[in-house]
């Protein structure tokens, strides 16, 4: 039997996925409600999309014309998830079970 280790071809997700994560670290991204978010955009100046992440859907032109995760979606999934592991660590500090201590 043999086994072949082969590095997978980069897809357009990927690319989306990398934007996304560049995107998150400029930062520009506001939570307005729940599931709700408020991007910039990487390329124009003063424009902003509304990102819905429980529909993981976008008003930008890319989102629209796929109908898959653009980087705006990518990007509010990632500012998301900094939200959620922010919160257990103030929970967990809070609760006096801060390994740090």
């Amino acid at each position: 039997m043999t086994t072949s280790t082969s590095v997978p071809e980069p897809t357009r997700n990927d690319t989306r996925a990398a934007r996304g994560l560049a995107l998150y670290h400029r930062g520009g991204i506001e939570r307005i409600a729940r599931d709700l978010y408020i991007v910039e955009s990487s390329t124009e100046r003063r424009v902003e999309y509304f990102v819905d992440l429980a529909r993981e859907s976008c008003e930008c032109r890319d989102h629209q014309r796929t109908g898959g995760p653009c980087k705006h979606v990518y990007a509010a999934m990632l500012y998301q998830a900094w939200i959620r592991r922010s919160a257990r660590v103030v929970a967990t500090a809070v609760a006096g079970d801060d390994p740090r201590n």
